[in-house]
């Protein structure tokens, strides 16, 4: 955010979180949009799919954390870099994120009270939604249909996040 001191007669930016937040999201879903990876020939070893896969959800945890975006956001993005291919990136973030909810979930129990009723009904909403999509995903859309769909995800969550700012 930008503002103009009538006082000083400067011109000062202040840079929040929310600001970094959306700039990330929607460099992210460009990046998804316009980078086509090339698929290797080669089959990384095991041993380097280790040391990349610790590589992003370490990366992915921390600015995650940091900048309060969902860790598949950032995940499902860096796998595609990466050459993998958009359904097995969303179902690697999908299985991911269940480790990085849980902490997060932990730690804010701990600091705060927890209404049960709504975790209750949540859950179950989010249950149900999960499979709904995961349905879609496996059975109705294409590897390229379901890259634009996250596109659109990342763009409209930026725009949320642009427009609260205003």
């Amino acid at each position: 955010m930008c503002e103009f001191s009538t006082l000083s007669g400067q011109n000062t930016c202040i840079f929040s979180l929310n600001d970094a937040s959306s700039g990330f999201l929607v460099f992210a879903s460009l990046m998804m949009m316009l980078y086509t990876p090339q698929q290797s020939a080669i089959q990384a070893s095991p041993r380097s799919q280790v040391v990349r896969g610790s590589l992003i959800g370490g990366v992915a945890g921390f600015v995650g954390g940091l900048l309060g975006v969902g860790g598949g956001s950032i995940i499902v993005p860096a796998l595609v870099g990466t050459g993998l291919e958009t359904k097995r990136a969303a179902a690697t973030a999908s299985f991911v994120i269940v480790f990085a909810s849980l902490t997060g979930f932990l730690a804010h129990v701990t600091l705060s009270g927890i209404d049960v009723s709504l975790i209750g009904a949540t859950a179950f909403a989010s249950a149900a939604g999960a499979a709904l999509g995961a349905w879609l995903m496996s059975e109705k859309l294409k590897s390229g249909q379901l890259k634009y769909l996250i596109v659109f995800v990342l763009l409209g969550t930026a725009v949320k996040m642009v427009w609260g700012l205003l």
